[in-house]
Formats: structure tokens, sequence, C-alpha cells
């Protein structure tokens, strides 16, 4: 099993029932990774993780009985970990095991390379681990990596790495106790915003990601982020979006395009996609629009 997800053991003997009431997603994006464990029964294993990459944990967990070490922190006994976070910086130890309440329980897990932020203005090596704390906006940004993984947002690359930055700055706020944010140069200049539209344009079929957009304006992804937004009032990945559901109405005008040609054609990896992203946009179906479209012109 590779170094940067947790693993896991059994205490005492582990039926396939038991195992089928473990449930393990993964996701994996430019520069972080995500797994999200889900309990459906009560359950007991141990755990031990060490690795290469910055974990960040938010749990909705009841425990009966277990214990966590974690290096620098001594042991810990505590029972209720709901809404509780705990942050392991690279090289870091953790380990224990879990007897799980009767009730559903789940906790997702971030692994931030360390060289996410390749300029190194939100790094994370100075961060010390950090055991069951507590943190809204922190919070908020790790559920929101909970709904990526549950909604046809999942392969969109300049989402997830902008919800990635954004819990990397929130984690550096909350341990270090202070509101910090590298100082914005300013706004895009008019040629490097059209560099950015034609390369979307060009490359709608294609996953765009925020590190190939930061790229084209040679600046990091944190102050792109916000040099974007103040040029356009928008997120790169609403950008993105908006200029896939704008080409998919082009082609939804043409008659002879099946909407599932026209998701492949602007970067949907499903008609599922194309369709949620089409009524988040336009409050309408593909296929709804395609009958407007096509009355319009009878």
């Amino acid at each position: 099993m590779a170094n940067d997800q947790i693993y896991r053991y059994a205490r005492g003997a582990t039926s396939e029932r038991d195992e089928a009431a473990l449930h393990i997603e993964r996701a994996y994006w430019r520069g972080f990774s995500a797994e999200r464990m889900r309990i459906s029964k009560p359950l007991e294993f141990g755990f031990r993780f060490q690795g290469h990459t910055h974990g960040l944990a938010l749990a909705d967990i009841v425990k009966t009985d277990g214990e966590i070490t974690i290096d620098g922190l001594g042991r810990s006994v505590q029972r209720d970990f709901r809404d509780k976070l705990t942050f392991l910086p690279k090289g870091a130890s953790i380990e224990g095991w879990s007897k799980f309440k009767d009730r559903r329980s789940w906790s997702l897990t971030i692994f931030l390379d360390p060289n996410i932020d390749e300029r190194g203005e939100l790094c994370a090596d100075d961060l010390p681990p950090c055991l069951h704390f507590e943190n809204v906006l922190l919070k908020e940004s790790m559920q929101k990596l909970n709904a990526v993984m549950s909604s046809s947002m999942l392969h969109e690359q300049t989402y997830a790495e902008h919800v990635g930055l954004i819990i990397l700055c929130e984690l550096r706020n909350a341990l270090l106790g202070k509101r910090e944010a590298p100082k914005l140069r300013g706004g895009l200049t008019a040629r490097q915003l059209n560099h950015l539209r034609d390369y979307i344009t060009a490359n709608l079929d294609k996953d765009i990601s925020l590190s190939e957009l930061a790229q084209l304006t040679n600046l990091s992804k944190f102050h792109f982020i916000r040099a974007f937004k103040r040029t356009t009032g928008t997120a790169p990945y609403q950008f993105v979006l908006s200029s896939r559901v704008n080409r998919a109405k082009e082609l939804l005008a043409e008659p002879n395009s099946s909407i599932s040609a026209v998701a492949r054609s602007v970067g949907f990896h499903s008609i599922l996609q194309l369709d949620r992203a089409f009524r988040r946009l336009t409050s309408m179906t593909p296929s709804s629009y395609r009958d407007q479209v096509t009355d319009n012109k009878s």
C-alpha cells in the first residue's frame, strides 16, 4: 500500500461481513489526494500512519473504546470525534485502535503534497501536529471537499485544487492562531486574461488544472486565484465551468450532435456531469434547452 495512506489491521477475527461494513473511497488530484472512510456498523480495528505527505482529517465518529498515540503529543483516549480535526505533518506518525459505536460514522482525510504550493507561500512544513481540534472555517472547507467526492465535481481539476489551497490556507490560520495571507500584487493584465481565455477555449475537451492556468500567468496558484477573481469577479473553476456550459449550449443547438458527444467535447466525463452543471448555470437540462432552441427555430 502507498505510504500516503493509512495502514489498517484487524484486532481479533474479522468476518467478511465486518469488512463490508468498512467502505473506503479515494480520489486523486494534482498536489493532493483524499480518502473517505465510512462505517455502517460496530467495528474494531487498529491503524498506523507515517508518510511523506501532510495529513488532515475531519471525523464524525463516536467510539466505545480505543486510544491514539501521536508523535510529540502523547496518548489520547477521547471517544467523541464529532466535528474534530486532526493534523499530522509529514514524517510524524500516528497509531492506535478504535472500537466504533453502533452508528453511521465517517472520516475524511486529505493528504497534502508538501509542494502543493510550489512557491512556498503557504508551506505547511512548519506546522505542529494537532489532535482533536475544532475550527469552523477549516471544517467548512473540508466539508466542501467531502461534497466534491460525492458530486459531479470529482473530476473538475480547477475546483478541486482551489478547495485544496483554501484548506491549506485555513490550516495555517488555525494552527498558527492568526490570519495570514501573502500580499496580492494586483489583478491580471489584459494580455494574461486573453491568453487564459484562449487556452481554456482551446482545451475545453480536456481536464484543465489550476496549476496549468497559474503557469500561464507566471503566478503561484494561490496568487493566481486571488488575481483572477479580482479581475473577473469569479473564481477560475467557475469561469472554466461557465465556458464549458456556454460551449455546450452552442453544440446543443446543432440537431445532429448527441448529448453524450456534447458532454465529452466540453470536458465532462458523463452526461450526468453535464446535466448537473447545466442545471446549476441555466436552471434547465441540456435536453430541455435543445427542445427550446428547436422550438424557437420552428
